[in-house]
């Protein structure tokens, strides 16, 4: 008699994602709405700063996936 879906299962999932890759996919939306932003403040903002702010969150982005 089974009492709980394995969580290991992509069938078994209240946004209908497989499980395992949810931090993932969070990841990618965080990178996804930084890319955004970076877009929008790229006419305000130096190049050299923005250099600056792209590599601090592609290491946030990369903590972030595990």
């Amino acid at each position: 008699m089974k009492t709980s879906a394995p969580t290991f299962s992509p069938s078994h999932s209240p946004c209908g994602v497989p499980p395992y890759p949810h931090r993932f996919g969070a990841a990618v939306k965080v990178w996804v709405t930084i890319q955004i932003n970076v877009e929008a403040k790229n006419k305000v903002m130096g190049s050299k700063l923005q250099k600056q702010l792209l590599l601090t969150h592609v290491v946030l982005a990369m903590l972030l996936s595990f």
